[in-house]
């Protein structure tokens, strides 16, 4: 037991999908929390907002799975509760509608365990309201049902009176893909006109979502036709034509104008963290794409550099700075500060960064880079640093009688040695300094448990992260390997892992367009 701090659960309703409407409260309990008990359709990028050392349990249920029964998991959010340790229990949609919320609610109390429940968006009002269906509109319903599909203890339809459900306006039917043909049977035969508008919602507020409409006769076929898949959300009644007027307003999974996105219903897996500031995420989720982050690396800063401090009391002897990363700016400028010095030190360097991320990382600070290469990648900065020392002459180790610029280069301590091996060759004198640490991990066991889900792509954005895919012999299916640049791509050769997307520079940009051509039909791309 943690001494001296008393455990509590949160049961905290997580929306419908879309992991943007989760309650700031239930995020804020999910980024405290010691231990996260989540759902089957709990997504990874809602997961990947935990904190970095919390653990995570994956207790979903899958249909005509069974891998946790209700009673086990009740024992274990009590029995983390009772060590001491904040748990967040975290579940689809809204805690209690129909989520057995109320039990696990129970469980606690029985123990003398401290509860709360924090309210999530259902999907029974969510998935409908996704493509324009209100269901309460004064022209066509004054009532509303919500309803399961699926019957306790029996593998057969649900035992509803379905008699007094024939007579409301607007039906909703949460887990009802196996039972819909049931269900709808018995609607009409206990008086429901069989002509009655039916809108299905799979995978609402999500990438993958799509929606099928119908009538309560056909929408069993319909779905079987379109091969539409758990979760569903079904609303049936007048209500659902509205789904017509506004869902190619509202589609949540196109961009404006109706057009659909390339990448959307396609899965990608990032062999890195996810980031609110990462542009390969926010350029994938544009498109359409699931991210799905699988980190194989996690990059710290240290406390101490002795030798990059020494270098930058050397700073004058320099002629220029080569980054290759965003990581290796911010791990340099931690440096500068640390050693009380600013922008000003390095007004005479020529400062090269190789692509627009690390540009923009240096612009961010009030530095612009003097060089970057048309490609994005080592050699072309290391050839570019050469060409600017010819052009612009070096001062420095001219004087200094050693006949070639002078270049630092703050890296980690994985990077690649091309850059420096390319520039020796040119006759530069080169300094490696190393600012931030890469370490090697494995991945939470939620991305793995995604990776064998099937994922459409994999995308590695340096050499470490495809060296720790190779030795963890993770699940690769038949996934598109892609890389960030050459470098990259030759690592994933000498694994054995040959690449299929290998942009020639080493930027984002250029690998998502790569990715797009390989996974989007040409008449889609049109």
């Amino acid at each position: 037991m943690l001494k001296g701090r008393r455990g509590r659960v949160a049961l905290v309703g997580a929306g419908p999908g879309d992991p943007g409407l989760i309650t700031l409260k239930g995020l804020r309990r999910l980024r405290r929390a010691d231990v996260v008990v989540y759902d089957r359709l709990i997504g990874p990028r809602l997961i990947g907002l935990a904190r970095a050392d919390a653990e995570r349990i994956d207790v979903g249920k899958a249909p005509g799975e069974l891998h946790w029964e209700q009673e086990q998991i009740n024992a274990l959010i009590v029995e983390r509760a009772q060590r001491g340790q904040r748990v967040v229990r975290l579940k689809g949609g809204d805690p209690f509608m129909f989520g057995r919320g109320g039990e696990e609610l129970a469980a606690c109390a029985d123990a003398g365990v401290l509860c709360e429940v924090i309210p999530g968006v259902t999907s029974a009002l969510a998935a409908p309201e996704s493509i324009g269906v209100s269901v309460t509109h004064r022209p066509y319903s004054d009532s509303v049902a919500i309803i399961t599909g699926r019957s306790a203890g029996s593998a057969g339809p649900p035992g509803h009176d379905y008699a007094a459900l024939a007579k409301i306006d607007a039906l909703v039917v949460l887990m009802g893909r196996a039972s819909i043909r049931d269900i709808a049977r018995e609607l009409i035969r206990h008086g429901r006109d069989p002509r009655t508008p039916v809108a299905a919602i799979e995978s609402a507020t999500t990438t993958r979502q799509r929606h099928v409409l119908g009538a309560l006769n056909d929408i069993a076929d319909r779905l079987d036709e379109f091969r539409v898949e758990a979760p569903v959300v079904i609303v049936a009644g007048e209500v659902a034509r509205m789904a017509e007027r506004f869902a190619p307003l509202l589609d949540q999974t196109s961009r404006k104008g109706g057009k659909r996105r390339p990448l959307q219903g396609r899965r990608v897996a990032v062999t890195r963290a996810a980031s609110s500031s990462d542009e390969l995420f926010r350029l994938l989720r544009r498109a359409g794409a699931e991210v799905v982050p699988c980190p194989l690396i996690r990059t710290s800063f240290p406390a101490s550099a002795e030798g990059a401090d020494r270098a930058l009391g050397r700073l004058a002897e320099f002629d220029g700075l080569a980054f290759t990363s965003m990581h290796g700016v911010d791990g340099f400028w931690r440096r500068l500060e640390h050693a009380g010095l600013d922008t000003r030190s390095l007004s005479r360097l020529k400062i090269g960064a190789i692509g627009p991320g690390t540009a923009s990382a240096l612009a961010s600070r009030g530095v612009r880079a003097d060089v970057m290469p048309e490609k994005y990648n080592g050699q072309s900065l290391a050839e570019a640093m050469l060409r600017a020392a010819e052009v612009g002459g070096c001062p420095t180790s001219t004087t200094a009688g050693m006949g070639g610029p002078r270049i630092l280069c703050p890296r980690g301590n994985l990077a690649r040695t091309e850059l420096e091996a390319i520039l020796k060759k040119g006759g530069a004198h080169v300094e490696v300094i190393e600012v931030y640490h890469t370490d090697l991990v494995e991945p939470p066991p939620s991305a793995v448990a995604e990776l064998r889900r099937g994922v459409d792509a994999i995308l590695f954005c340096s050499p470490s992260a495809v060296r720790q895919f190779s030795t963890l012999q993770l699940p690769r299916g038949r996934a598109l390997l892609g890389c960030l640049g050459p470098t990259t791509g030759r690592m994933l050769t000498e694994c054995d892992l040959p690449p299929d997307l290998v942009p020639d520079s080493s930027d984002v940009h250029s690998l998502v367009s790569e990715l797009v051509k390989r996974l989007t039909p040409s008449e889609a791309r049109a």
